[in-house]
C-alpha cells in the first residue's frame, strides 16, 4: 500500500507541474530532433521582437512564454535533467533549487536560439554579435 500512495503522490505531482513538452509542442517519447524543431518553432512564435507591436500585456506574455520555452528546452534537450524531469522533479528540483543539488543556473533563451543559428533560411541573426542581448535587433531578409 505505502508503494502504491507513493507512485500516487508522484503521479498527482507530475500532473500539477507546467508539461515542458507541451511547452515546446511534442510529445513526451520526441527525439533529440523533435525537440530541436519544436524549442526553434515555439521560440520563434513567441520572440518578444516578434510581438513589439503588441499591447504591454501581449508584449510581457510573449516574453514570460519566450522564458518558458528556453527553460523547456534547457531541460529537455539534455538528457540527465530530461530523465530527472521525465522521473517527476520539478523544474526547479532539476536546477538545482532542492534535493541537494547546485546553484540555479540560468539560461538565457536568447543565446540557446542564437546557438542553434537563429531564423531558418539565414533570415535573422542577433545584432551585436555578443552574449545577453540584441541591441542591434533581427535582420529579416524575408521582408517581415
Amino acid at each position: 500500500i505505502a508503494q502504491s500512495l507513493r507512485q500516487a503522490k508522484l503521479e498527482l505531482k507530475k500532473s500539477l507541474r507546467k508539461d515542458l513538452y507541451k511547452v515546446i509542442g511534442v510529445g513526451k517519447h520526441a527525439t533529440e530532433s523533435e525537440i530541436k524543431k519544436g524549442y526553434r518553432k515555439s521560440a520563434m512564435q513567441w520572440h518578444p521582437d516578434r510581438h513589439s507591436a503588441g499591447t504591454d500585456e501581449e508584449r510581457e506574455e510573449a516574453e514570460k512564454r519566450f522564458k518558458e520555452v528556453g527553460q523547456a528546452f534547457d531541460i529537455l534537450s539534455d538528457p540527465q535533467k530530461k530523465q530527472k524531469y521525465d522521473a517527476g522533479m520539478d523544474v526547479e528540483e532539476i536546477n538545482g533549487g532542492g534535493g541537494g543539488g547546485g546553484g540555479h543556473q540560468h539560461v538565457d533563451p536568447m543565446d540557446i536560439f542564437a546557438q542553434m543559428g537563429g531564423f531558418p533560411g539565414g533570415g535573422g541573426g542577433f545584432g551585436g554579435g555578443g552574449m545577453g542581448g540584441m541591441p542591434g535587433g533581427f535582420n529579416f531578409r524575408h521582408g517581415y
